[in-house]
This record gives C-alpha cells, structure tokens and sequence, in this order.
C-alpha cells in the first residue's frame, strides 16, 4: 500500500513517478461530459468543488470507459479522484467551461 502526503500551495502535480495507474480524462475543459477511458482496474470516480464537496460519483461499470455528466455544473475548476483496485488514488484537475 502507498500513502503519500502532498501539501503545495498554487499549482499542485497531477502525477507521481512511481505509480502504475493513470486514465486519459477528456475533454479538458469540458462543457457537457467528462469521459474516463482506460478503467479496467478503476474502481470509482469522485468529482469535488475546489473546497473538497464531492458533487458527483461513479462507479466503474467495467466497460473500460466511464462518464460524468456535467452540463448542470458552473464554470470552474474541480478535482477528479479516480480509485484503482490496487489502492492508487489518481487526481486531475478539471475545468468546466
């Protein structure tokens, strides 16, 4: 199991040498639906406000590519937690137009 603490002020990484999960998040910026591919091992995905509220949450339905609807979001940044079977934790920034 990896248990890593990031603390950072401003623009945080959005990746970490050392970790084998990683899914290609598209469209970014994104207007009507953010599109997850590559999910095999994920299990759930978490969509958060920038003060940590999580507004929306998948589960992976293991067709390899998952979908959040956003049309009803206001234009902004959020974070999205990707959860992989091996316990990695994949975090991108999103921003919705």
């Amino acid at each position: 199991e990896k248990t890593i603490t990031l603390y950072c002020n401003g623009t945080c990484p959005v990746g970490i040498e050392g970790f084998s999960t990683d899914y290609t998040v598209y469209p970014n910026p994104v207007v009507n639906e953010i599109k997850i591919a590559g999910t095999s091992d994920m299990i759930k995905a978490e969509l958060a406000d920038m003060s940590g509220r999580i507004i929306k949450s998948v589960l992976n339905s293991q067709t390899g590519e998952v979908s959040i609807d956003a049309s009803g979001l206001a234009k902004g940044i959020y974070i999205l937690k990707c959860y992989a079977e091996n316990g990695e934790v994949i975090i991108k920034k999103i921003v919705k137009e």
